[in-house]
């Protein structure tokens, strides 16, 4: 059985392999992926919806299950989990307009207690580390959003010198806010 986009992104690196050869084998089955889609899909010459992309963080938000892009032993995994899920997290409020040069991320679902005391609602709480270790912590769909049509363009993978991403934040029509990423390349380090 042909494993998930899901699971192909789950899936921790042995020790002994270098980032660059991850990055090849999770390419290479990301391919393989897309090709078997392709191939159920119908002839050779069929087009494959926009949507036929993996959804990286589709199941997310009702397994209970955490996505991340660790790699490391069992400790350095146990070390990075902690962080994430810890309070030396910087809020996501205190990073408009900030670059986070973005190499990990950790995706895990959180249950709020709305204002209204009404049930607790589900949402995804999101971590992006930066290039130099430090953990943003939002509980933002928009932000789940955007690094989901992120890995969709960049096949599940992120590069070992990470992507530069400004926090942005967007006023929605019902006067709710909601946070988003948008790609900074011209950002100074």
């Amino acid at each position: 059985m042909a494993k998930t986009a899901t699971e192909v992104v789950k899936q921790p690196a042995p020790a002994n392999e270098s980032a660059a050869a991850v990055a090849d084998a999770q390419e290479r089955r990301r391919q393989e992926m897309v090709t078997e889609a392709a191939e159920s899909a119908g002839p050779a010459n069929a087009i494959i919806p926009a949507n036929a992309q993996p959804d990286f963080l589709m199941d997310m938000s009702t397994s209970g299950t955490a996505l991340h892009n660790f790699t490391g032993s069992p400790m350095e995994l146990f070390a990075k989990v902690n962080q994430a899920t810890g309070p030396e997290c910087v809020t996501g409020s205190k990073t408009l307009g900030v670059v986070v040069q973005l190499t990990h991320y950790y995706v895990h679902p959180v249950l709020i207690a709305p204002d209204d005391e009404s049930d607790p609602v589900r949402v995804p709480r999101v971590v992006l580390f930066d290039k130099d270790g430090t953990a943003y912590a939002f509980c933002s769909q928009g932000i789940a959003d955007s690094l989901n049509q992120l890995l969709q363009c960049l096949g599940g993978v992120i590069p070992p010198e990470g992507v530069p991403l400004t926090v942005t934040q967007i006023d929605t029509r019902k006067g709710n806010r909601t946070y988003s990423l948008v790609y900074s390349p011209d950002a100074k380090e």
